[in-house]
């Protein structure tokens, strides 16, 4: 199954929900058990171990955050530059044809996601053009041809005419 963008978005998405809620949990238990901890035992060295173990965790906690956070945010300028870049070629090859440059051509676009779609379905645009364009062409060259032909006829008969009318003029 290929993800599309919005696919791989969803699934980061769900994922750091995940792992917000067992932070969460985790958190509580802790929280929970500290309490419990409070209530049954007057010992304050158990309290700083436990307390100690808390500190740790939430060190710890916030390292790995720092990483997980880092790569997802890596995970997402990637989507981002896989999307942008190809669109900013896009959009520079459309200005060129604007502009009447149909040897345009899209072929460093390689990511195989929507936009790379896009890029393809744009290469087969222009190549539809040029044969448009051609065919376009070709038929103006034939009408151009016709309407040599067309004036050479009428110059004949315009002649021929003219000399039926010397001819009828002369005899009368």
């Amino acid at each position: 199954m290929k993800l599309t963008i919005g696919h791989k978005l969803l699934l980061l998405f769900c994922i750091m929900a995940v792992l917000f809620v067992c932070f969460a949990l985790y958190i509580n238990f802790s929280l929970a058990s500290f309490e419990t901890l409070i209530k049954e035992n007057k010992d304050t060295s158990a309290l700083l171990v436990k307390v100690s173990g808390i500190e740790n965790f939430v060190i710890g906690n916030l390292i790995a955050g720092f990483f997980i956070g880092s790569g997802i945010l890596y995970y997402l300028w990637q989507i981002t530059t896989s999307i942008s870049r190809p669109l900013k070629d896009l959009v520079e090859a459309a200005n060129e044809i604007a502009n009447g440059n149909l040897s345009v051509s899209l072929k460093n676009i390689t990511v195989n996601n929507e936009v790379g779609e896009l890029a393809r379905d744009f290469n087969k645009m222009v190549q539809s053009l040029k044969a448009i364009i051609g065919e376009v062409k070709d038929d103006v060259a034939q009408l151009a041809s016709a309407s040599e032909q067309m004036v050479a006829s009428s110059a004949e008969i315009v002649g021929g005419s003219q000399e039926q009318s010397m001819k009828s003029t002369q005899v009368a």
